[in-house]
């Protein structure tokens, strides 16, 4: 792995889209409504992860790479934990901590934090791929994508299944960054996107009742492979220039405890908590994300090319 930073990134917008899309797929499933689903939302997550992460330690020094993510990740995590203090008491908070930091047992109230540490783990098992050479050999990480695939299909339903489930969707991600040209040079928009649509067909066909749902889960890969061939072919999205996926996926099951006895599973639920959460995400993305985001780049851009910046900057504001 390079220790230089790779300047040159091609940004896709489409990642930030679906990941919206998700986390309102995630309200539905726990507002009561969502008995099929579009596409498995969390899997579908670890699966834009593997790709946007591989192309983050890409171009990153390793040190920088642990501190992008944790900046993403962690304030608003940790906010989240503080709030749940709030709302209940610190007993509850420590046991949202502990489920995030082991998720078994008995859930908390904010339940959603189970998944952010298997993507912790993944995001570290990469690195040591990585740095062993994995990446390297051109076949490789195909046939372990294909061994956790294999595993999360054939074994008895546990946490090792979980785990292959999510290792194989992030794997899913980091093969088709791997071979993102290839894909933009063969594949379409239109066929891109009827392949997608073919498969939310498929998934949607099928009963939501688990994450990982054994079943269903040949469908379920099939539809993580064609969103990514769909976000890099598909046809190009604008920007967002905010995104409330995650402050969505980590809030909105504490605006439901709120609801929760006022209204019942339903419809009437699921607008509710959507339309109470956005206001929510707003102020985590303007308050907590976004400035993060900003000290991530501050941190991690060089002092000249600071410098040039803020001289940019100047010659922008003096300007007529």
């Amino acid at each position: 792995m390079s220790t230089s930073r790779v300047n040159t990134f091609e940004k896709y917008n489409s990642f930030d889209w679906l990941r919206t899309f998700f986390a309102v797929q995630v309200v539905a499933i726990h507002t009561g409504i969502a008995s099929s689903v579009f596409i498995n939302p969390v899997p579908a997550f670890i699966a834009i992860s593997g790709f946007v992460v591989f192309a983050s330690l890409e171009r990153r020094p390793a040190l920088h790479f642990f501190i992008s993510r944790a900046l993403r990740v962690l304030p608003l995590l940790f906010t989240s934990f503080i709030a749940v203090a709030i709302i209940w008491d610190k007993d509850e908070m420590f046991k949202t901590i502990l489920y995030w930091l082991w998720p078994f047992g008995s859930p908390p109230e904010n339940a959603v934090v189970w998944s952010l540490m298997y993507e912790e783990v993944l995001y570290v098992t990469l690195f040591i791929s990585v740095v062993c050479g994995v990446y390297k050999t051109r076949y490789l990480p195909a046939v372990l994508c294909a061994l956790c695939i294999t595993i999360s299909i054939c074994l008895p339903k546990s946490f090792i299944t979980m785990w292959a489930l999510l290792a194989g969707a992030f794997l899913l991600g980091n093969i088709a960054y791997k071979n993102k040209e290839l894909i933009k040079n063969r594949i379409s928009p239109t066929f891109a996107t009827i392949l997608f649509l073919i498969a939310i067909a498929a998934t949607f066909n099928e009963p939501y009742n688990a994450v990982a749902r054994q079943s269903s889960l040949l469908i379920d890969y099939f539809s993580f492979a064609t969103m990514l061939i769909f976000a890099i072919a598909g046809p190009k999205f604008p920007e967002l220039n905010i995104d409330i996926s995650y402050s969505l996926y980590l809030t909105h099951c504490l605006v439901r405890a709120f609801l929760l006895g006022l209204i019942p599973l339903g419809f009437k639920l699921f607008w509710f908590v959507l339309l109470a959460s956005i206001p929510i995400c707003l102020a985590c993305w303007f308050l907590i994300e976004k400035p993060s985001m900003k000290l991530k780049n501050r941190l991690l851009t060089s002092p000249d090319q600071l410098k040039k910046d803020d001289e940019k900057q100047v010659n922008l504001i003096g300007q007529p």
